[in-house]
């Protein structure tokens, strides 16, 4: 149309008056991209702060607090706030919401091997939640899949063992650690019977 065409020359009246030239017309959608990339590492940024804010609420024992801004720090970690979001409802006695998003961390595909200490927690607390041993053994399989396991993963395993009236699996695991919880090495030895080594563990923890 008539109208069209006058508006495209008068958009093109105003970048030749501001002094662009056809190459650096060319080039502001790259300018705009890499400003999206700026924007998008700021974004990330922030949201760690506030996800460490978040962390620091839940240990203040400000659950609701902390839940909403692990709602918020979902869209960019998404398994770790979905964890600490169950984790704050857990604390809350509010069991169906913590059921409901252990559940979403426990239902997303390949999550044990994406972020693993985070989906060997979302099988504990489901079991703390049901008492259902199946997420215990769910745990302890993936577990043992893992290719490395950090310190809490590996006390999260012991726990699922210790559960399962599995001792010695929690004992070998233990006796690897040399800052090993004597006291408990101790208490799983008297369960399985072994009241020598009890007695030994029992002088380390004094």
């Amino acid at each position: 149309s008539i109208g069209y065409v006058f508006a495209f020359r008068r958009r093109l009246l105003i970048f030749s008056t501001l002094g662009f030239t056809a190459s650096e017309f060319k080039s502001q959608p790259e300018i705009l991209f890499d400003y999206s990339k700026i924007k998008s590492s700021y974004e990330t940024t922030n949201a760690q702060s506030q996800f460490n804010k978040g962390v620091v609420l839940l240990g203040q024992k400000k659950y609701n607090q902390a839940i909403e801004i692990f709602k918020q720090t979902a869209k960019y970690y998404q398994l770790p706030s979905y964890l600490n979001i169950g984790i704050s409802y857990f604390k809350l006695n509010s069991t169906t919401n913590a059921k409901l998003y252990f559940e979403k961390i426990y239902t997303t595909k390949d999550a044990q091997f994406s972020d693993i200490y985070v989906f060997l927690s979302s099988c504990f607390y489901l079991y703390k939640i049901t008492k259902d041993e199946i997420y215990l053994e769910k745990l302890a399989k993936a577990a043992r899949v893992a290719k490395k396991l950090d310190q809490q993963s590996l006390l999260l395993l012991v726990d699922a063992y210790i559960s399962l009236g599995e001792y010695k699996n929690a004992v070998d695991i233990l006796s690897q650690d040399p800052n090993a919880d004597n006291f408990k090495m101790a208490i799983l030895s008297l369960q399985m019977n072994d009241y020598s080594k009890a007695g030994y563990y029992l002088k380390k923890a004094q």
